[in-house]
């Protein structure tokens, strides 16, 4: 409550900014229950409605699961619809189309907006979700409508230049939130958008850390590196920290719930520089595991039981053409099973 009275000293405050800042701020998704009922005076919703937020844009499910169209992020609070790489130093806007797949109208319901420090796989809730960096309220949805949503990114708290931003969103309305342990992908008020546009000049390399969860110690993780044709002949690696660098990462659920969410640090920026520039840094990119050259191409790496962080490197040829640009994704799949997350790089060659 002290943050938010500190932030609207000097402009009046609504309802619906208190409770989509408790929500954020707290986690507790039964606040968006009481606040339907009691602050609102809304009755339980008969028939339930069934929020939605499309994971590819046929919303057949299942598609890339890492991209979702319906989550976006904004310069300005201008209703434009195109994803743009946050600006640091200033407000950015998250924002997010909710539809109604159910066959009652929604007449209260809270989009939480969060973020994760590196590119990443599988997003479980309520663990990646929450607490949020803010939240949005709306009312009123009907079923078959769809409605946008959108929050404002404070200025503190939008990453420095080169920081993976992996946007989290989830929809919330009574009655109806995600059992913990859902993941993206199998539900659908849940999506994300793990996307990061990065711009190299010929000959340059990108460096995109990640983090990947070992199953079990010593147990093979199988990865699968998608890339378009025009990206054809872009150097695919993937490395690993160095001896001696710290591989394994674990944000702390206890300091995460009670203190502001911090910027990424500096661990998990994307570098975008020479060869001999990024070779001394944390990575040991002359042992890292070249790609073949191919729309698609599988590698399986032994890791340490949890969380450990590696990075894609991407070497932009001299001969590429200025101004073309694809993208890459990096998908998991769990053994020979449906793919469980992923995430993207866009590239664009600049002169």
């Amino acid at each position: 409550m002290g943050e938010f009275y500190r932030a609207n000293l000097e402009r009046p405050a609504t309802t619906e900014a208190l409770e989509a800042h408790l929500v954020a701020r707290s986690g507790a998704v039964d606040l968006v229950d009481a606040f339907h009922r009691w602050v609102y005076g809304l009755p339980d919703p008969a028939p339930a409605p069934e929020l939605w937020l499309r994971d590819d844009p046929g919303e057949r499910g299942g598609g890339r699961l890492w991209d979702s169209p319906d989550v976006w992020i904004r310069h300005e609070d201008d209703g434009g619809t195109v994803h743009q790489q946050p600006r640091p130093g200033r407000d950015n806007w998250f924002h997010a189309r909710v539809g109604n797949r159910g066959r009652g109208t929604a007449r209260h319901l809270v989009v939480t907006f969060g973020l994760r420090r590196r590119a990443g796989f599988t997003r479980t809730w309520p663990a990646d979700f929450l607490p949020a960096v803010s939240a949005g309220v709306a009312f009123e949805l009907p079923p078959g409508r769809s409605t946008v949503v959108r929050a404002r990114w404070p200025a503190a708290q939008v990453p420095p230049p080169g920081a993976h931003v992996a946007l989290v969103a989830a929809a919330l309305t009574r009655g109806a939130h995600p059992p913990a342990g859902s993941r993206v992908g199998e539900r659908g008020d849940l999506a994300q958008k793990d996307l990061t546009v990065v711009r190299a000049p010929r000959g340059a390399s990108v460096l995109v850390p990640f983090e990947v969860r070992g199953a079990s110690a010593g147990a093979a993780t199988g990865l699968e590196v998608r890339r378009p044709r025009e990206l054809a002949g872009v150097g695919l690696r993937v490395a690993r920290p160095r001896a001696g660098e710290v591989a394994v990462t674990a944000d702390d659920p206890l300091a995460a719930a009670l203190e502001p969410p911090a910027p990424p640090d500096a661990g998990g920026a994307v570098l975008v520089g020479g060869e001999d520039e990024l070779t001394r840094g944390s990575f040991d990119l002359a042992a890292a595991l070249p790609l073949p050259d191919a729309p698609r191409a599988a590698l399986d790496l032994p890791l340490p039981l949890g969380p450990s962080t590696l990075a894609l490197v991407l070497t932009v040829p001299r001969d590429l053409p200025p101004g073309t640009e694809g993208t890459v994704d990096v998908l998991r799949r769990d053994g020979s099973g449906p793919v469980a997350g992923g995430f993207a790089v866009r590239l664009v060659v600049d002169p």
